[in-house]
């Protein structure tokens, strides 16, 4: 018997006939949010890592959105401001009896309406971001990009 030594290559055995690959994953990808397609990260047949970025949307009109949000938030804390001043004043006018105690019940709704308006705001302003990042789609798998179908992203 001859030692020799085994190294790494191509093994020259090729089988032919018929039949089917198949997958172990697949992943189709698709846009949670609508917009122009400015830019597309891959060519057909590409291997791609997890997290690659695939394509870009437009992201402008989210981030309009996002200040105005933003904005809007602004405001209503500067108002929720001036609800609270109010409250403390009243309530010091109240001691005095020099306010009806409905003006104060009435004032501390106030604020709690305005409390309740913030947190909308706020909700709004992440949504917003979310939109954002919504607009870099990325790889969720490993693999082999396949068949490109369609590049519109409008619903």
């Amino acid at each position: 018997m001859i030692a020799v030594h085994t190294k790494k290559g191509a093994i020259g055995v090729y089988v032919t006939g018929l039949g089917n690959v198949t997958p172990l994953y697949t992943d189709m990808v698709k846009s949670r949010v609508d917009g122009e397609l400015m830019e597309v990260h891959y060519k057909e047949g590409d291997i791609v890592k997890k997290g690659d970025p695939l394509l870009d949307i437009d992201p402008r009109p989210y981030q309009v959105a996002l200040e105005q949000a933003e904005g809007q938030l602004a405001r209503d804390q500067a108002i929720l401001a001036n609800a609270r001043v109010d409250q403390a004043r009243y309530e010091t006018l109240l001691k005095q009896n020099a306010i009806p105690e409905q003006q104060l019940a009435t004032q501390k709704a106030m604020v709690d309406q305005y409390i309740g308006t913030v947190k909308t705001d706020q909700g709004v302003i992440n949504s917003a971001k979310l939109n954002i990042v919504y607009c870099h789609i990325t790889a969720e798998i490993s693999g082999r990009i396949g068949d490109r179908k369609s590049t519109r992203l409008n619903s």
